[in-house]
């Protein structure tokens, strides 16, 4: 596994700079929230959801308009899950 730096990111969108790194950390809570909710889902038998639902149930939802939100999600699922 390679070291990443996560410390130092920097963030862009269409119009150049634009720091919005702190919606890296509300991402990372929304996660820790929908993964306890998944764990409460599988020990009580519950009807599952998709992972969509789950995220936004535990207050995470993308933007439409800017896409900042939508590219934080991408960054953060990419990097949890290995997926390249």
């Amino acid at each position: 596994m390679q070291y990443s730096d996560y410390d130092s990111i920097m963030s862009y969108d269409k119009d150049g700079f634009n720091n919005y790194t702190n919606l890296i950390s509300d991402f990372d809570d929304a996660w820790s929230v929908a993964e306890q909710d998944a764990g409460y889902i599988l020990t009580d038998n519950l009807q599952d959801y998709d992972v969509r639902t789950g995220f936004g149930l535990a207050g995470w939802k993308p933007d439409t308009n800017t896409g900042i939100k939508q590219a934080v999600e991408w960054w953060m699922w990419v990097s949890r899950s290995g997926a390249q």
